[in-house]
């Protein structure tokens, strides 16, 4: 008799998968990720790289990142979502900024959340700018087409390693998988917009 859902969940540490390193160990040339607005595309290997990588830059920057908050405040992009898995590999908290609010919506965003890092895309430096003013503790670093210091960063960290209450899901996948819905994007990758 197999077991249900929470059985599951509780007898393989669900919430302890990670599931960019998963899918790169299953499936390596699948491709993950695909932004639509630069056309850039990502398998689980090289998605699962960066996000090492992205996690070894979080524990250089912030000493141990563990329980300290990440802010972001951009469109959706694929470096939010390296960011987002970097935070659960590092332990830190993810905290998504709405860009559409304002400076001053946002500061009391920030100084309620107190990140210890603030991310921005340069679309929105003016009100990263004066939302970080409300936690000076809080690092700021931007996202910028020309200029990318988070991925400049990323890159020219090392690979950091899972914590050890990590575990990988060892579940093989026997099922193929499902063809493209269209030529931009596998269904089974994730479309940013």
């Amino acid at each position: 008799m197999a077991p249900n859902g929470d059985q599951y969940r509780a007898a393989t540490g669900w919430l302890n998968v990670d599931p960019i390193g998963f899918n790169a160990q299953v499936r390596p040339a699948q491709t993950a990720v695909v932004e639509l607005k630069t056309a850039e595309r990502l398998s689980y290997a090289a998605l699962d790289v960066r996000v090492a990588k992205a996690a070894g830059f979080l524990h250089r920057l912030l000493g141990e990142p563990a329980g300290e908050r990440v802010a972001i405040l951009s469109r959706s992009s694929i470096d939010q979502l390296v960011l987002l898995f970097a935070c659960h590999r590092a332990g830190a908290i993810f905290e998504p900024l709405n860009w559409r609010l304002s400076g001053a919506e946002l500061k009391g965003l920030v100084a309620d959340a107190k990140p210890a890092l603030l991310v921005y895309e340069t679309e929105f430096e003016r009100e990263a700018l004066e939302a970080a003013a409300g936690s000076p503790a809080a690092k700021a670093l931007r996202i910028a087409p020309d200029d990318n210091a988070f991925r400049a960063g990323v890159e020219a960290s090392a690979p950091a390693k899972p914590p050890r209450s990590m575990r990988m899901h060892r579940r093989s996948c026997s099922t193929p998988p499902a063809p493209p819905a269209s030529p931009r994007a596998p269904c089974s990758a994730t479309a940013i917009c």
